[in-house]
């Protein structure tokens, strides 16, 4: 099961398993792996992508 952003600019999935159970929790974004993850270090990760996106050259 999974969530979409109002404006489809993040996808929530969650998955079995990404072989890293010594970071858990964690989130992948791109195959880049963030560990120890909790909600507003999921936020701050989110809105970093988010002006990556917007903003590409920097």
């Amino acid at each position: 099961q999974g969530e979409t952003s109002e404006d489809l600019s993040v996808t929530l999935e969650t998955v079995g398993c990404v072989g890293c159970c010594g970071l858990a929790p964690v989130v992948t974004i791109n195959e880049e792996v963030f560990g120890e993850i909790d909600p507003s270090k999921a936020n701050l990760i989110v809105n970093k992508v988010r002006d990556n996106n917007n903003n590409p050259g920097g």
